[in-house]
């Protein structure tokens, strides 16, 4: 069987690329990206032996320290499980040819499960009705909380703290004289 060492680093070469043309910095183990509120993480990891996941993590960019980790960010996801991925082998191989073979074949996956995910989170009005309608399971599951509940109520007053800070920004013109205001 393959080590981790050896998984991550096909993971680097066959995932990492096609995260890379989503504007993941980073291509290997963990991958970020930076947009205007947000951060977003895919993070590979092994958490027993044979074994390996992704998981998806998005956080405000004021809230979430530097290189953060999926659990460091208020949204997050498994896809494996909110994309009800079973029939996905997530389990290292014995040679380096099988394992090139199943990690061609979850790179698309991974990829659009990811364009999916993260669209949730384009402004922060789009994450505020993501959060508003999460249903705890599935695809279009964004956090680990319930409507309610103390860290559904803290990711809120997070998001609507930020909108209310971009809200309050003065509009900016482009290079023609338009005017344009930050979108939230």
């Amino acid at each position: 069987m393959l080590s981790w060492a050896e998984v991550k680093r096909l993971i680097s070469q066959i995932v990492g690329p096609r995260l890379a043309d989503l504007g993941f910095h980073n291509p290997g183990r963990a991958m970020w990206r930076l947009r205007p509120y947000f951060v977003d993480v895919v993070w590979f990891h092994c958490p027993r032996a044979g074994i390996f996941q992704v998981e998806f993590g998005c956080g405000l960019r004021q809230a979430v320290r530097n290189n953060p980790a999926p659990w460091h960010c208020r949204f997050r996801t498994q896809p494996a499980h909110s994309f009800d991925w079973e029939d996905t082998p997530w389990s290292f191989r014995l040679s380096e040819s099988e394992q090139v073979e199943v990690l061609r074949l979850l790179a698309p996956r991974v990829v659009a499960a990811a364009k999916r995910w993260f669209s949730h989170f384009d402004t922060i009005d789009s994450a505020i009705r993501a959060l508003e309608s999460n249903p705890l399971s599935g695809p279009r599951s964004v956090a680990l909380c319930a409507p309610g509940s103390p860290a559904y109520n803290e990711a809120m007053s997070e998001l609507r703290a930020a909108a209310a800070g971009v809200a309050g920004q003065p509009a900016a013109a482009d290079e023609a004289g338009a005017v344009h205001r930050p979108r939230r």
